[in-house]
């Protein structure tokens, strides 16, 4: 199977249906993309499909809060390069987090204006991943980034990380900074972050990177 039309024109007259098994089928991005946008309360298993339908797969408003099918089927694959899920009321992010662990593909991830608040799954996955460029949260309910302090510091492959939320303490970021030398873009700004962390963190950036281009605070 490639084409998840018909399946989707199915399951429209079949509300009751609410989990249907895809796995181990040729389903690309542009199939799924499709799908999703017909709004089915439908948790696809996408187990052992390959997303091989190009490099960028762009599901933003598909208003499905389990994205533990996509996850699974990211694991694997080895073409998709930018997966942007904007405004998809996603909270729980740990599946992503986990398939981040092990794919070797995806260099940009996109998450703005979800409702993610807890972020211990994507620091643990910063620690293993060596491929991943640019994470954007902007827009999210994150108010705590303690937790990425430790997947900062050995992580070398991010470069630009975007966070703009409600952020009010940066010490742990600060302190990731002395020893991340790959992070060279950082978005702070519309947080609560007060003046003297804002001045510390822009200490280390200029002391850790020779200059306070690409920082915003």
């Amino acid at each position: 199977m490639q084409d998840l039309g018909p399946l989707a024109t199915c399951l429209a007259h079949f509300p009751e249906v609410r989990q249907v098994n895809v796995s181990n089928n040729y389903i690309g991005g542009e199939a799924l993309l499709e799908f999703f946008k017909k709004d089915l309360p439908v948790e696809l298993d996408l187990t052992g499909n390959p997303l091989k339908n190009g490099t960028e797969l762009n599901l933003n408003r598909c208003r499905s809060r389990d994205i533990s099918a996509l996850a699974s089927a990211l694991i694997k694959n080895k073409t998709l390069k930018e997966l942007a899920l904007h405004h998809s009321n996603i909270e729980d992010i740990t599946a992503l987090a986990s398939a981040l662990k092990d794919n070797k593909a995806l260099t940009i991830l996109r998450l703005y204006d979800n409702k993610i608040e807890d972020l211990t799954a994507l620091a643990s996955a910063l620690n293993k991943n060596k491929t991943l460029k640019e994470l954007a949260l902007d827009g999210n309910r994150i108010d705590d980034v303690s937790a990425l302090e430790e997947g900062l510091k050995t992580n070398t492959s991010l470069k630009q990380l975007f966070l703009h939320n409600k952020i009010q303490d940066i010490a742990a970021l600060a302190s990731a900074l002395k020893e991340n030398k790959t992070l060279s873009w950082l978005s702070l700004k519309g947080n609560e972050i007060k003046d003297f962390q804002k001045r510390k963190l822009k200490e280390i950036w200029i002391k850790t990177r020779g200059h306070d281009k690409h920082l915003w605070i």
